[in-house]
């Protein structure tokens, strides 16, 4: 199992680290490059005429291009248009070669508009849409004016294997992409729910760092102003800033959260004294141990050499 696990891994990519999409084209553009093949050699075992097996061999060697260009290329914006165009245009010719609606393609170009669906969005989705339904009135144009005679299968045994045989073929296509779309949509679901547990325990963590130091600002501006010597004063007024510093870093971090999400946080390394740091700390923690009645707890720190 962790062989087959493997394969697939060099194949298509680890679906965990690898964007959705691609892997969904990665693993959509081989699997139909082998279906292609599979149905190139059924057709010419069923002896129908050599066209569409010959048109369903280049499609499979097209189909092999398009993998590597989505797995190994930078953009996916050009392999998207050939899959969704090359792939509607071999399907007319099939449906066309193959019998037209008395042959089993016409079901099989119903299901690619939901390939599109899935794939395309925004204006790009709206403008295939509308040559995908305009491609279905041409279809039913030239069923509608074609001679009978060209759309016959040699025998109805022949159009009875080919019909279920083909279904077949399809439906465990459509079972593959089903299942990848599924495990995508349960393993976005995970993570969108791992992301809110995660942002509810930050809130929640943000709050009670909030008010450490807001405590400290109203506790030290009170006992401020009952203060009339000059050196307890200053002292204050330390206090009350570094804990002003506090809560701004706390919420730039608020901030630097939404920039990791967005990919767009940039670290800067600086130097600091522990020193003051821990100064710093033990003056905070001071004020919330008097809030807390606890005055008797001593803050110790032990700075290094």
């Amino acid at each position: 199992m962790k062989k087959i696990k493997s394969i697939i891994v060099s194949l298509f990519g680890d679906i965990e680290k690898t964007d959705s999409e691609r892997y969904f084209l990665t693993f959509g553009s081989f699997i139909i490059s082998v279906f292609s093949l599979l149905m190139s050699g059924f057709h010419l075992l069923l002896g129908l005429k050599f066209a569409p097996v010959f048109l369903t061999a280049i499609g499979s060697l097209v189909f092999l291009g398009l993998f590597f260009l989505v797995r190994f290329g930078s953009s996916l914006f050009f392999p998207k248009v050939c899959l969704t165009l090359f792939g509607l245009i071999m399907l007319d010719f099939l449906w066309y070669l193959k019998y037209l609606s008395n042959g089993p393609l016409l079901l099989f170009i119903l299901i690619f508009g939901a390939l599109i669906l899935w794939i395309w969005d925004g204006k790009y989705l709206t403008i295939l849409l509308t040559v995908y339904f305009l491609n279905l009135i041409i279809l039913f144009i030239i069923e509608f004016n074609a001679p009978e005679s060209l759309f016959k299968y040699p025998d109805s045994r022949t159009r009875s294997i080919d019909i279920y045989l083909s279904f077949l073929f399809y439906s465990s296509l459509m079972i593959l992409f089903l299942t990848i779309v599924k495990k995508d949509f349960i393993r976005q679901k995970e993570k969108a729910i791992k992301s809110d547990k995660l942002k509810s325990a930050f809130l929640a963590n943000m709050s009670h760092e909030i008010r450490t130091p807001m405590n400290a600002i109203v506790g030290f501006s009170k006992l401020l102003s009952n203060r009339t010597d000059s050196d307890i004063k200053q002292q204050y007024i330390n206090i009350i800033q570094n804990s002003s510093d506090h809560l701004l870093r706390l919420v730039t971090d608020i901030i630097d959260l939404s920039k990791i999400e967005a990919g767009d946080l940039k670290i800067i390394h600086s130097n600091f004294s522990i020193k003051d740091l821990f100064i710093e700390l033990k003056e905070f923690y001071s004020l919330e141990l008097l809030r807390r009645e606890k005055p008797d707890i001593q803050l110790k720190y032990i700075l290094p050499d």
